[in-house]
């Protein structure tokens, strides 16, 4: 009821669920094949809300990370990394490039961590020959 769903919805999904656990049936209504068991009580219910996982956009930020107004000003103290930043993804599934959220979060991590220490980043390694 806190959710908004009848419970014969709820009922009928657990059924479904379950005759595909148990091999009745092929497949359940959202074509789930193959479930390990069915479900048993307690259980409980949980509304999932479908979102993008990061911004495909973000905040703007500067060479340390650091997060710019809309005049392009530092904010004193305000860093953003990861999919809260802005990178590189474009629109829809055929922007994104996996790894994207990932890269930016190690990445300006780092660049707000050194700038929080006062730290110059390290020099390019270069190839040495003995």
């Amino acid at each position: 009821a806190r959710l908004g769903v009848a419970p014969e919805v709820l009922a009928r999904e657990h059924a479904d669920a379950a005759a595909v656990a148990r091999g009745e049936q092929t497949a359940d209504r959202v074509v789930r094949t193959a479930l390990e068991a069915p479900l048993t009580p307690p259980l409980a219910a949980v509304e999932i809300v479908p979102a993008l996982f990061h911004t495909q956009g973000g905040l703007r930020v500067d060479e340390h990370a650091r997060l710019l107004d809309p005049a392009g000003r530092p904010v004193a103290g305000v860093y953003a990394s990861g999919g809260a930043a802005v990178g590189m993804s474009g629109h829809g599934a055929a922007g994104y490039l996996a790894g994207n959220g990932l890269l930016p979060a190690l990445g300006l991590a780092v660049l707000a961590a050194d700038h929080l220490a006062g730290v110059r980043p390290a020099p390019a390694l270069q190839e040495v020959h003995p």
